[in-house]
């Protein structure tokens, strides 16, 4: 019988933003301080990258044109990146997906976003 108690092990989830990039999300976990020599790593870690996708304009911003930067989404001078082409990284990166307002009806039940996912997905 252990004489004192069992440290709790918290769990903590970090929601980055709606226009979030996965991966320096991701590199955090790795980075080490050159003062300090600590890394995030050393006293947490990364288990599942969630991207929650927008069941009511999945397919509208998947078949946009627009830049991060018309959108105002990046302000990195040059940046030719697409609001389609960061979506597909936020999908292809997570090996959890959480789609959202699922429950609004759609025209055609054969582009329910739940479909696409099924289709395209396949996690790690």
């Amino acid at each position: 019988m252990p004489t004192h108690p069992t440290p709790l092990r918290a769990q903590v989830l970090i929601e980055s933003s709606g226009i979030s990039e996965p991966l320096p999300v991701a590199e955090t976990f790795t980075f080490r301080d050159q003062a300090t020599g600590v890394a995030l790593n050393d006293v947490a870690s990364l288990h599942n990258l969630v991207t929650v996708v927008d069941a009511a304009s999945v397919f509208e911003q998947l078949g946009t044109m627009d830049t991060l930067v018309d959108r105002g989404w990046h302000d990195v001078a040059g940046d030719k990146r697409t609001v389609a082409h960061l979506l597909c990284d936020q999908l292809e990166f997570a090996n959890l997906l959480l789609l959202n307002k699922c429950d609004l009806p759609y025209i055609c039940p054969t582009s329910h976003p739940l479909l696409l996912l099924h289709t395209c997905y396949t996690p790690p």
